[in-house]
């Protein structure tokens, strides 16, 4: 059975959904907000489970715009793939998350699509708690895609995320920022501004083919036609994980951040697959031969009401400085940052050349993701 999915993705990292499909061997189309692909149940279950960049993934059952509410989307729903997914008494509740500014307010959909969803199956009953089926709306700008959510939780969120900080990524857009940066098992990687070490965990989580999703295994599908193994698919999952590289590297000039950075990763389970140290960004060539660096993904400080650009520049025009010399020929240099164009001018005097360019959200907050070369 081939079923129609979405994979729902922080606006903007369609791009990156789509290359992590291409890795577990989909081919998904980018639409605003999600990505559309198709593929089995067991391998939904997978995709779910292996994903670092997805919100959610979505057995589809309809998807089309909005503008004053989602009423137009109720003749756009597969009310017969529903159906043959679920039992005949089912219990289900309906959820709805949305990007950007609407006319209309999340409860008001909820309630909206669960009056359809009891008048096309009125043996069907609510209950908002565990349901069997859970019926998840995403709403991205005017944009809506509609389906049964397969984990029945948003994958974005990380377990590991204890010990934070108040400007820390979240793990979907450091996975995003490493497939933008075009990261994979056994290149040499360095963040210099590691923070509470989001980046190096979700670099960790690929190279050794780790799902993120592997301390909180509970998927919400197993009362959905094809989807009951899914236990046994986890662990077949985890079976497959590799030993690390240890080419991994995280540095960070606050010894507060190294110390929450090391027990983030100790609760992801892959400390020993990352070299975490107090470094300042002028002492990165002691660190590092000239040319050794495959890629340097980081998200650095940026100016802010506390923090001047007094401050900030003098450690943007070393860390370029340094990050030329470590880089190989070929190398990668991507940061994600909310002040491109103060980065952009520090980046170009340092002679890197900028080849990329994409704006990501972070709930409503915009950021960019850059990326150079020598």
């Amino acid at each position: 059975m081939v079923l129609r999915a979405f994979m729902t993705v922080d606006p903007g990292a369609e791009e990156q959904a789509c290359m992590e499909l291409m890795l577990l061997g989909f081919a998904g189309v980018a639409r605003k907000g999600y990505v559309e692909f198709e593929a089995g149940p067991e391998d939904l279950v997978r995709i779910a489970y292996r994903s670092q960049v997805a919100r959610r993934v979505l057995v589809a059952l309809g998807d089309g715009p909005v503008r004053e509410g989602v009423g137009d989307l109720r003749t756009r729903v597969r009310w017969d793939v529903l159906e043959s997914l679920c039992p005949s008494e089912a219990s289900f509740a309906v959820r709805c998350e949305r990007q950007g500014l609407h006319e209309f307010r999340t409860l008001e959909v909820e309630e909206e699509v669960g009056s359809w969803v009891g008048g096309e199956f009125p043996s069907w009953s609510v209950r908002l708690d565990q349901p069997q089926v859970l019926i998840h709306l995403w709403v991205c700008e005017d944009a809506c895609a509609v389906g049964v959510d397969v984990a029945g939780r948003d994958l974005s969120k990380r377990e590991y995320r204890v010990f934070i900080g108040a400007h820390s990524l979240k793990g979907s857009l450091a996975a995003a920022l490493l497939r933008f940066a075009g990261f994979e098992r056994g290149k040499v990687l360095l963040d210099p501004f590691c923070g509470s070490g989001v980046i190096p965990i979700e670099a960790a989580f690929m190279d050794m083919g780790v799902s993120a999703q592997r301390f909180r295994k509970g998927f919400a599908c197993s009362s959905l036609t094809g989807f009951g193994a899914w236990n046994r698919l986890l662990q077949e999952e985890d079976g497959r994980a590799s030993d690390a590289s240890h080419t991994i590297t995280g540095f960070d000039p606050n010894l507060a951040c190294i110390s929450s950075a090391k027990k983030n990763a100790k609760i992801a389970g892959v400390v020993k697959a990352i070299v975490f140290s107090k470094v300042d960004a002028e002492w990165i060539d002691l660190k590092f031969e000239e040319g050794s660096v495959d890629v340097i993904a980081t998200h650095p400080p940026q100016v802010s009401n506390n923090v001047s650009a007094a401050r900030i520049d003098p450690v943007y025009n070393e860390f370029f400085h340094q990050a030329r010399f470590v880089l190989r020929k070929d190398g990668v240099l991507a940061l994600m940052t909310g002040q491109p164009d103060h980065v952009k001018v520090h980046a170009a005097a340092k002679g890197l050349v900028l080849v990329g360019e994409q704006k990501v959200f972070s709930g409503q907050m915009g950021l960019w993701m850059l990326r150079y070369r020598k």
